[in-house]
C-alpha cells in the first residue's frame, strides 16, 4: 500500500469514515502522518473528590459504592453510579450505555475523567449535599 493511496481505496473501515476524514483534511493515507491533534488532555493528574470544583475537567480515582441502570419515560437509559474516595463521593451519569453496570461492579476501583457539575459532588469536608 502506497502513502499516496486515497482513503476511500484503503479498505472498508476507511471508506466508511472517508467523509469525516475529508473534513479534517485527510484524503490520502499520507495525510494521517501530518495530522496533528488540536488539543491534548492530560489524564495523569488525579484529583481528590473533596477538592473538586464545578466546571473543572478532572480525573478521579475511587471505589464504586453503587451502580445501576435507570430508564426514562421514552425508554432511553441512564447509568448512574456513586464513586467515593477518602475525601467524599461523586454521582456519575453515563447516557445510553447499558453494558456499564455489567462490566463495573460495586467495590471496583475505577478512574474516570470528565467535566464536573456542582450537583454531583458530595464532600465530607465542604458540606455539599
Amino acid at each position: 500500500m502506497d502513502l499516496k493511496t486515497p482513503v476511500e481505496s484503503a479498505g472498508r473501515a476507511y471508506k466508511m469514515y472517508a467523509r469525516r476524514l475529508e473534513k479534517l483534511g485527510i484524503t490520502k493515507l499520507e495525510d494521517f502522518l501530518y495530522h496533528i491533534p488540536f488539543r491534548y488532555e492530560d489524564f495523569s493528574l488525579i484529583s481528590k473528590i473533596g477538592q473538586l470544583q464545578a466546571g473543572e475537567k478532572v480525573t478521579i480515582r475511587g471505589k464504586v459504592e453503587e451502580i445501576k441502570n435507570q430508564y426514562t419515560k421514552r425508554w432511553k437509559s441512564l447509568q448512574k453510579a456513586t464513586i467515593s474516595d477518602d475525601t467524599g463521593s461523586l454521582n456519575v451519569i453515563w447516557f445510553n450505555q447499558p453494558y456499564i453496570p455489567k462490566s463495573v461492579s460495586v467495590g471496583d476501583q475505577i478512574s474516570l475523567s470528565g467535566k464536573i457539575s456542582r450537583d454531583e459532588i458530595r464532600s465530607s469536608k465542604t458540606g455539599y449535599n
